[in-house]
């Protein structure tokens, strides 16, 4: 969405505009496909335990309400690569520890 409204903000011609919509798709979005079918053949043999899995969707949540209270209260900020990256060290960081009270908490729980 943003890639096409700049492309509509500089008023390219009907085949500039195209041209771009062709280098865009070259340059994100087939190589994200690529990604996405290596991760799907190679990791598709192995099943995700259960604490993988509810790690995962703890991650890919908190990674949403930080992009979801950024976009609402600081928009602006996801101009800078740094704060963007700021963001997934901080939901991963929170996760992990999240994770890590979690497995202390049981073992503290399986000792008693």
């Amino acid at each position: 969405m943003v890639f096409t409204r700049i492309l509509t903000l500089h008023e390219f011609s009907l085949s500039g505009y195209y041209l771009y919509l062709v280098v865009y798709n070259i340059v994100y979005v087939i190589p994200l496909i690529v990604i996405v079918f290596v991760f799907t053949f190679t990791l598709g043999t192995r099943k995700l335990r259960e604490e993988e899995g509810r790690t995962l969707k703890l991650i890919s949540g908190l990674m949403m309400l930080g992009l979801g209270f950024t976009l609402v209260f600081a928009p602006q900020i996801l101009n800078s690569l740094y704060a963007s990256a700021g963001l997934l060290v901080a939901a991963i960081a929170a996760a992990a520890t999240v994770v890590a009270v979690d497995r202390w908490r049981r073992t503290l729980r399986e000792g008693t």
